[in-house]
């Protein structure tokens, strides 16, 4: 189940918790479409112009678990949630969602998402979540404490261009994200409670930045056809530092071979600063039955 109309950050897309099982690629879609599913029970009522969907994930399990033969039940379905998701046409390229989860573990959350096309090229679009829970920092220790009214929220534009160039501007704020004197809390406990933390946050799919900017450029049929340079690049808006991403991709008709980038750059004690290690490189091999 995968919500949300942000390409870096989707606020809404409460399914992604501990989903991811094995990281191929830090590339967001990547990211969103390679993970494990969840247990459900979902019904949708149709009409003309919208639409209502219900679903409920029962808890199945209490742990996650890396055993080799493992459904792991436990890391998506540890929990019961329910899900209400209401999509409703009113006007021309106007067509909002409002999400309502609920979870035995946190308080309800609410979601919404926008989206508009501006001219013939250009679409607007708008993702948020709002609701109460404990800060990532606080989760990531599971210290208890008191949980606050936190916002997220990603917003921005996406350009196609006719040689199949898409450019995408995305704002991104998340009021969860540990803060400078968190990370300072982290980073003084050691290096071992730092990369739990790390760990956590990447495995909540949440946005580690306070506030950052997204920039996202994807061509297909480049410069040669078969030829895929996607990248992206997000900075966080209060300490500077940088998270760096390429990739050029050649599709055969049963095969792809991929080479990857990666670069953290900052200064120390800032959020990908302190990235281990600043660079990697992978060469990706993808094989397709025919």
């Amino acid at each position: 189940m995968r919500n949300g109309v942000a390409l870096g950050y989707n606020p809404t897309d409460y399914f992604r918790f501990d989903a991811v099982r094995s990281v191929v690629s830090i590339d967001p879609a990547s990211l969103r479409e390679n993970r494990l599913g969840s247990v459900m029970l979902r019904a949708q009522r149709l009409w003309s112009g919208g639409s209502l969907t219900a679903i409920v994930s029962p808890r199945l399990d209490d742990a996650p678990s890396d055993g080799p033969f493992s459904v792991d039940l436990g890391a998506t379905n540890g929990s019961n949630r329910y899900l209400l998701a209401l999509s409703e046409h009113l006007g021309k390229d106007f067509d909002p969602q409002l999400l309502l989860l609920g979870s035995e573990h946190q308080p309800a959350q609410a979601g919404m998402n926008l989206t508009h096309l501006l001219g013939s090229a250009t679409v607007a679009f708008l993702e948020g979540s709002v609701g109460r829970s404990a800060s990532l920092a606080q989760q990531a220790s599971g210290a208890s404490g008191p949980t606050s009214q936190l916002t997220r929220l990603a917003t921005g534009l996406t350009y196609t261009a006719p040689i199949n160039l898409s450019v995408t501007v995305e704002y991104e704020r998340n009021e969860a994200a540990p803060d400078r004197s968190q990370w300072a809390k982290l980073q003084q406990a050691g290096p071992t409670v730092l990369e739990r933390a790390a760990q956590f946050i990447l495995g909540s799919q949440d946005l580690p930045d306070r506030q950052a900017l997204f920039l996202h450029v994807l061509w297909t049929d480049s410069l040669l056809r078969h030829l895929d340079l996607d990248a992206f690049t997000r900075a966080d808006l209060k300490d500077g530092s940088r998270l760096s991403w390429a990739e050029a991709r050649y599709h055969w008709t049963h095969v792809d071979v991929a080479v990857q980038w990666q670069l953290s750059s900052g200064a120390e004690g800032t959020i990908y600063g302190s990235s281990s290690p600043r660079a990697l490189g992978q060469l990706l091999v993808d094989g397709y039955l025919p």
